[in-house]
């Protein structure tokens, strides 16, 4: 038994080495590379390990390239208001939502990927047309392309529809529609979106600018809609651009939209989701160039309205109106082309306001006059708004320049005549010899103002409007100004002519050498 015992303490004091030996031997390369010796073994990575593992920090996954624009569907949003009713139970609110939930995916079938619910922040329903951009904007951010708001009366079965637009961050006119009754309402409501919705189309870029021509890519042109009412562009539509700049630190991040005013491009062919146009602009545009940290788009809109009423008024006083000026509505597609139809005259009303009706052409031009002369010509698209106020160019500038010189013309009439008259009186008394009269009437002559005298009072007043209209950037108006001086100093000039003077006094002395015979001859 004693042997027994030693056996078994043999065993227990070898496992208790075995033990200690392993231990060390798993805790001394932890320990080695914590003093910076560590064995080779650890320092060499296994062989399954991948060698991105052996480097300092593990390298980022590559994001997935971004999806084509124009496989890109439509992320939207619908919200359903209807007020709490006797005649909506919980049950036909239900269906409700399901009836124009179905309606709108056989109308845009994969062009939408849309999400319709029944409102749970906007209980009013006149709310819709009292919404303002950035309260949206904060809600729903950039989680939607598009939020469609949709207002149900059940009184009258009055609908109203509204679409928001993320990247313009803008909310389109409130349509307006009624139903006969409960099973034709997600009818009205699916006819009145198609009404607001505005379609996206991305600038495409070229090496090259044709300011004549651009292409832009459709959103989801890929999608064709199940129904042609949804169709998302037709020849002859109107594209409004917009541009976006960003934040050059803080990626995404939107510094401002610039909505470009007066600014057209007109669909002129269509290629599924290549769109290209002609680009219209009264003002100075940035669309369709090269501009850094700038997204360039535009969109969709087609007349909300019979006419707009367009309101003329000062760029630098804009509480000034445009009174009774000529106002020309020209049908043509470039101000260069020949009218495609007999042009319409209007005459600003006392408000400086013209209401342009919408006709057969998508775009027109206004040809502005201040009297005879052309004060602006721009393209106009009526119907996109109800009233729309325009900036003209201020010719005030021109016009008191022009005062000026007709009152120079007229100081000019006048010295003409008083010339006339000293002129013929010398001839006169030249022929009947009497010297001292004819002297008389020359030195009159020479005393009247001449042209230094009237080019000294065009200095006076055209100096003044050059540097008016220069600090105001008028171009326009600097230039018709040196216009209108340049042609009276060349009527001056050509008045005040020496040889005309000179001509007169030889025409005097002649005379006289004829007369001077003839005394002779008599006292002889």
């Amino acid at each position: 038994m004693s042997r027994t015992m030693n056996m078994s303490h043999v065993g227990k004091t070898l496992t208790l080495i075995a033990c200690v030996g392993l231990t060390a031997f798993c805790i001394a390369p932890a320990l080695a590379q914590e003093k910076g010796k560590a064995p080779q073994a650890m320092k060499d990575a296994p062989p399954s390990m991948p060698k991105e593992m052996t480097k300092k920090g593990d390298k980022k996954e590559k994001a997935p390239p971004p999806i084509p624009i124009a496989q890109d569907p439509y992320k939207v949003v619908v919200n359903v208001t209807v007020p709490r009713h006797k005649r909506m139970t919980p049950r036909m609110r239900s269906m409700l939502r399901k009836d124009i939930d179905r309606l709108i995916e056989r109308t845009w079938g994969g062009m939408w990927v849309a999400d319709v619910r029944m409102n749970d922040w906007m209980l009013v329903g006149s709310a819709i047309e009292s919404l303002e951009k950035d309260t949206v904007s904060k809600r729903f951010g950039k989680d939607y392309d598009k939020v469609l708001f949709v207002s149900i009366d059940p009184d009258a079965w009055s609908i109203t529809t509204r679409e928001w637009d993320y990247r313009s961050n803008s909310l389109t006119v409130p349509a307006y529609g009624n139903a006969f009754d409960l099973a034709a309402v997600p009818n009205k409501v699916v006819e009145l979106l198609v009404e607001v919705f505005q379609p996206v189309l991305l600038l495409r870029r070229t090496d090259k600018f044709d300011k004549s021509y651009i292409e832009v890519t459709l959103k989801a042109g890929e999608f064709p809609a199940p129904d042609p009412i949804a169709t998302q562009i037709k020849p002859g539509d109107v594209l409004t651009p917009v541009v976006r700049y960003f934040n050059k630190r803080v990626k995404g991040q939107v510094d401002r939209i610039q909505y470009q005013t007066l600014t057209y491009l007109v669909v002129q062919a269509i290629d599924r989701e290549v769109i290209g146009g002609t680009l219209l602009s009264g003002v100075p545009t940035v669309f369709g160039r090269n501009a850094r940290r700038a997204e360039q788009f535009a969109l969709r809109r087609r007349p909300r309205h019979a006419s707009t009423k367009v309101k003329l008024v000062l760029r630098s006083n804009p509480d000034k109106p445009l009174l009774c000026h000529r106002v020309n509505i020209v049908s043509k597609l470039k101000y260069r082309d020949e009218e495609l139809a007999p042009s319409v005259n209007f005459i600003s009303d006392r408000y400086g306001e013209v209401e342009v009706p919408v006709g057969s052409y998508s775009t027109y031009w206004i040809y502005v006059y201040s009297g005879k002369l052309l004060l602006a010509r721009i393209p106009y698209a009526p119907g996109l708004l109800d009233k729309e106020t325009v900036l003209m160019p201020d010719d005030s500038m021109r016009l008191l320049v022009e005062g000026e010189v007709d009152l120079l013309k007229g100081r000019l009439i006048d010295l003409v005549a008083r010339r006339a008259v000293h002129m013929s009186a010398a001839q006169h008394y030249s022929k009947k010899g009497m010297a001292e009269e004819c002297k008389a009437e020359v030195a009159a002559l020479e005393e009247l103002p001449g042209e230094k005298d009237f080019l000294d009072q065009i200095t006076t007043f055209r100096q003044p409007a050059i540097q008016k209209a220069m600090a105001a950037r008028n171009r326009v108006s600097r230039g018709r100004i040196i216009k209108v001086c340049t042609e009276i100093e060349r009527v001056l000039k050509t008045y005040f002519d020496p040889s005309r003077m000179d001509a007169f006094r030889e025409q005097l002395d002649n005379i006289f050498e004829s007369d001077a015979p003839a005394e002779a001859e008599e006292t002889n």
